[in-house]
């Protein structure tokens, strides 16, 4: 059984809706490259969407698309992955997903053996909730981005842009500033959790639909 999916397609209007980039301002910016040509009525996936509002939102902090259209590639993918990790990001039988389905408390063992009673009824069906989401979630993910020919990143979920001119991706705040003490001016930091929830929350509607087909081997 092998999954076939099928990206969600936004308008130019839609997705001015979403990214901030009004449909002028994506035919200028393809014109000079720095989004991608279509062919025919432009359409956008999640992808292309991500892509829009990062540059975007750098666009707006004075960091114009000259600078950021290649890095925007990078973004894109950090926020498309934590966007399509989420449940409401998908449509389709997602349950049919061949992967080890936790539905006993045997998979919990030890871990909240200090409650009892409804509390301990209760963490455990969220815990097994979370964790068949997980699973699920994780195994799409890493189907789609190989139908996609995309790399699976694992650079981390923040961007930095530094007053210097430097700028970088790694996994917490923390460590974006371990090193820069002294900094004349503000950074630019992209979070790519809350705008993977952005873009799922202005879409609307699912951003991939994903059926089965049986395998032929």
């Amino acid at each position: 059984m092998e999954p076939v999916f099928a990206l969600t397609m936004f308008t130019p209007a839609e997705a001015a809706s979403i990214t901030g980039i009004s449909p002028d301002l994506q035919r200028d910016w393809r014109r000079r490259g720095y989004l991608p040509a279509t062919q025919g009525h432009a359409r956008f996936d999640a992808f292309d969407l991500s892509r829009m509002l990062a540059m975007k939102l750098l666009a707006d902090r004075g960091i114009g698309p000259a600078q950021t259209h290649e890095l925007a590639e990078w973004c894109a993918l950090g926020i498309f992955q934590q966007a399509i990790s989420e449940f409401d990001a998908w449509e389709g039988p997602i349950d049919r997903a061949p992967v080890k389905s936790p539905k006993s408390e045997s998979d919990f063992e030890g871990r909240f053996a200090h409650l009892s009673g409804n509390e301990r009824r209760t963490i455990l069906a969220i815990e097994i909730n979370h964790e068949w989401w997980t699973r699920i979630s994780s195994y799409l993910r890493n189907s789609l981005f190989l139908q996609l020919g995309k790399p699976i990143i694992t650079m981390g979920s923040y961007f930095a842009w530094l007053p210097n001119g430097e700028h970088h991706f790694d996994v917490s705040l923390d460590s974006i500033f371990e090193s820069q003490i002294r900094m004349d001016g503000a950074a630019v930091i992209l979070d790519f959790r809350p705008l993977a929830s952005l873009l799922i929350e202005r879409a609307g509607r699912s951003l991939c639909h994903v059926e089965w087909e049986e395998s032929t081997e």
